[in-house]
């Protein structure tokens, strides 16, 4: 029996997938999209190690093998990121473009983000659509530990997880999702961290920057 001669028409998801990875590149958490692209579900793809999920000239299940290809994905998929093959569960691997990026450090945790590299075609007449990624901050809010935000000001929407909320002594009720609220517990001395007061210096696209700021606690 033939295979299809590509895939790239029936996974073009319209925003990216979204892993979070441990100290060692084993997956914890995958978003929805993730899960489109590898053809599995969530439950399958917890556990596994990250190389595990792309196809590389050389393969290995030795644990030294697989650190050392771990420690080359996180040395060059950094802001730029790199283009690996993708490995789907029941079909023929193709090219996507791969970035991690690190998040808090007792123990670091990493989030990869799995994307097209370049636009591809449309999905045939007929063909089954790609379910909608489903948010990050969603699939976090309710399963991570860690704390998040998310400040969307051309959008004009805020929102902060329950575990946010919880490290400064609130539960997720007393806090309103709203950039008041930011700001009212912002430290007077670090108003300068304000997120509407960043990127403001004429940079187009994406760029890295990193803030340290004092939040006030309930007690």
């Amino acid at each position: 029996m033939s295979r299809p001669a590509s895939n790239a028409a029936k996974f073009n998801p319209p925003s990216p997938g979204v892993l979070m990875l441990d100290v060692n590149g084993r997956v914890e958490l995958a978003s929805q999209t993730a899960c489109v692209l590898w053809q599995t579900t969530d439950c399958k793809l917890i556990g596994e190690s990250l190389p595990n999920l792309f196809n590389f000239d050389v393969q290995s299940g030795e644990a030294d093998w697989l650190q050392a290809q771990w420690e080359v994905l996180l040395a060059a998929a950094g802001t730029q990121g790199v283009e690996v093959n993708l490995q789907p569960k029941t079909s023929d691997p193709f090219t996507v473009l791969l970035r991690l990026e690190k998040v808090g450090d007792e123990p670091p945790r990493y989030f990869a983000q799995i994307s097209r590299p370049a636009p591809a075609t449309q999905p045939a007449t007929g063909s089954a659509a790609v379910a909608p990624q489903e948010s990050l901050l969603a699939l976090l809010h309710q399963r991570s530990p860690l704390g998040f935000f998310d400040l969307n000001f051309q959008k004009n929407e805020i929102a902060y997880s329950p575990a946010w909320k919880r490290m400064l002594g609130y539960a997720p009720s007393e806090l309103p999702d709203t950039h008041d609220t930011w700001l009212q517990l912002m430290h007077p001395e670090d108003s300068a961290a304000a997120p509407d007061r960043q990127g403001s210096g004429g940079t187009t696209g994406t760029r890295p920057f990193s803030l340290e700021f004092r939040m006030k606690h309930a007690h």
